[in-house]
C-alpha cells in the first residue's frame, strides 16, 4: 500500500523547490521551526540548519 501525499506530509516529507521558499530564513527563525508541530517545517528546518 502506498502512501498519499497527505500522510507523506504528516511524516516530514517535503520536495526539493520547498526548500528555495525558506532559504532566506535566519538561523534563530530555523530553529523555531525545529519545534514546529509541523512535521514538514521540522524537516525544512533541519535540511537548511545543515546546508
Amino acid at each position: 500500500m502506498k502512501s498519499n501525499e497527505e500522510q507523506l506530509r504528516s511524516r516530514g516529507y517535503i520536495e526539493d523547490n520547498e526548500l528555495e521558499q525558506y532559504s532566506h530564513l535566519t538561523r534563530l527563525q530555523l530553529i523555531e521551526l525545529l519545534q514546529s508541530n509541523i512535521a514538514s517545517e521540522r524537516t525544512i528546518g533541519a535540511r537548511l540548519s545543515i546546508a
